[in-house]
Order: C-alpha cells, then sequence, then structure tokens
C-alpha cells in the first residue's frame, strides 16, 4: 500500500486496554491525538487514536 503523495499524516488507533500496541506506536513516533470513551462506558475499551505528521519523518531521513 502506497500513500497519496501529498498525505501530511496518519492515523491509527487502539484500544485503550491494549498498552502493548500503545507502546510500540509510542515509540515509532505516534502522539496520542486523542481518546474515545466506550459506548458501554467500560474505560478499558475506550479508543485510543494516534497521530505521525509525515513531514516530520521526511525532515528526519535525510540525515545520517
Amino acid at each position: 500500500m502506497q500513500l497519496p503523495a501529498n498525505a501530511d499524516r496518519l492515523y491509527i488507533e487502539h484500544s485503550v486496554a491494549n498498552e502493548r500496541a500503545g507502546g510500540f506506536y509510542e515509540r515509532e513516533g505516534f502522539a496520542v491525538e486523542r481518546i474515545e470513551s466506550s459506548p458501554t462506558e467500560d474505560p478499558a475499551l475506550g479508543v485510543v487514536w494516534r497521530v505521525r505528521h509525515l513531514a516530520l519523518i521526511e525532515q528526519t531521513s535525510g540525515q545520517a
């Protein structure tokens, strides 16, 4: 899969309870944008939305 040439950010989501995924995405440069509550009001079933700005990737990939 290839992103459109004009893409400036990448979004992902995972459940609040999935701390392993959260740690992985944090290490990969994704920042929390928002956390949505679960319709059941169970905090563990909430959804964490993360974003990674692609302009930052281009700037750092050219550095040695």
